[in-house]
């Protein structure tokens, strides 16, 4: 298969930021929908849960936060620090369009 097929470019919206994710294509990603994947990373930030980074192409991604660990251990790190503050993630729309996911978060 071409790239194009292989990955998923996805973006989510929080209040003041925009930030653009790779999704990974690993089996347990592939099992579940693109926006499903992103609800999943999503709810990794108020759970503090590992797995959620799982879903991120790791060959992909670039992590911008120079106290954050590149890759998804990185990513899981980050989480389990937000988690520690007890934040709320509530998706209320994701649709997918092609190789896009949006999430409309509160």
């Amino acid at each position: 298969p071409t790239p194009r097929m292989v990955t998923s470019k996805t973006a989510w919206w929080c209040r003041t930021s925009t930030v653009l994710v790779v999704i990974a294509t690993t089996a347990t990603a592939l099992s579940m929908s693109r926006a499903d994947r992103i609800r999943f990373l999503l709810k990794g930030i108020e759970t503090g849960d590992p797995a959620s980074a799982s879903v991120v192409d790791e060959a992909k991604y670039v992590q911008h936060n120079p106290h954050t660990r590149e890759g998804a251990e990185g990513l899981a790190a980050l989480f389990a620090r937000i988690a520690q503050s007890n934040p709320r993630v509530h998706v209320v729309r994701a649709f997918e369009d092609g190789d896009f996911v949006f999430a409309h978060t509160e």
